[in-house]
């Protein structure tokens, strides 16, 4: 009998991308982060400090690039693997549980 290994490549890359993690679909991701960043940097710029608002704005599209861009081999972002964290903890999970009488208490 002629044996046929399946082979299922992983970390294939459909859609078009500008560089490596980063294509159309996160445009949107990375413009909500930057403005959110860029917002409360210039809220602490007025309120509390100069240097402290420019490194929360640094700090802040960093932190954007870096939860939004996607990873080489699972093709996931940080911010797609917490969502599918979250959607597997709130599913409903099944323990099959067998009852042996181990003992003769019962």
């Amino acid at each position: 009998m002629n044996d046929k290994h399946l082979y299922i490549p992983y970390g294939l890359i459909i859609e078009k991308q500008w560089w490596d993690g980063c294509g159309p679909k996160q445009k949107p991701q990375f413009v909500i982060g930057g403005l959110i960043s860029l917002g409360l940097a210039t809220v602490i710029f007025l309120l509390v400090h100069v240097i402290i608002g420019l490194a929360v704005g640094i700090f802040g599209i960093l932190a954007t690039v870096a939860l939004v861009s996607k990873q080489d081999k699972t093709n996931l972002s940080m911010i797609d693997y917490i969502g599918l964290m979250i959607r597997k903890n709130k599913e409903q999970q099944n323990f099959l549980y067998k009852y042996k009488d181990d003992y003769g208490i019962m």
